[in-house]
């Protein structure tokens, strides 16, 4: 899943045409085009994948989805370069993989292997 999405967001997947076309954002807050997610309007959705901006991480690229009782979740920080890949075997009422992403992040600056922005 990391190879790919590191193909996909470096541009090696889809023609130019269409990678912008991925990347082109509607504000989740307004329903209007944007041409990047901000702390004052956070979630923009792309085709397929999602923009956000958070203190803790900066902007990113994500996605999750999955099926009954299965769910993954991607993270792609641009800024670090890193990519994390979650998998879950569960679901529940409230999801808490952006909570999990959030503290196997907490961690990788913890352990000096990715700089804070």
């Amino acid at each position: 899943m990391t190879r790919w999405e590191r193909a996909l967001y470096s541009g090696r997947v889809l023609p130019a045409r269409q990678q912008a076309e991925l990347l082109s954002l509607i504000s989740v807050k307004t329903g209007q085009p944007i041409d990047r997610t901000s702390l004052a309007d956070p979630s923009g959705y792309g085709l397929g994948v999602m923009q956000g901006t958070t203190q803790k991480f900066g902007t990113f690229w994500t996605y999750e989805g999955g099926t009954f009782g299965f769910r993954t979740l991607h993270l792609y920080l641009p800024d670090s370069g890193l990519i994390m890949a979650i998998g879950l075997n569960s679901s529940t009422s409230q999801d808490h993989a952006m909570n999990l992403a959030g503290r196997v992040y907490d961690t990788l600056l913890a352990n000096h292997v990715i700089a804070a922005k």
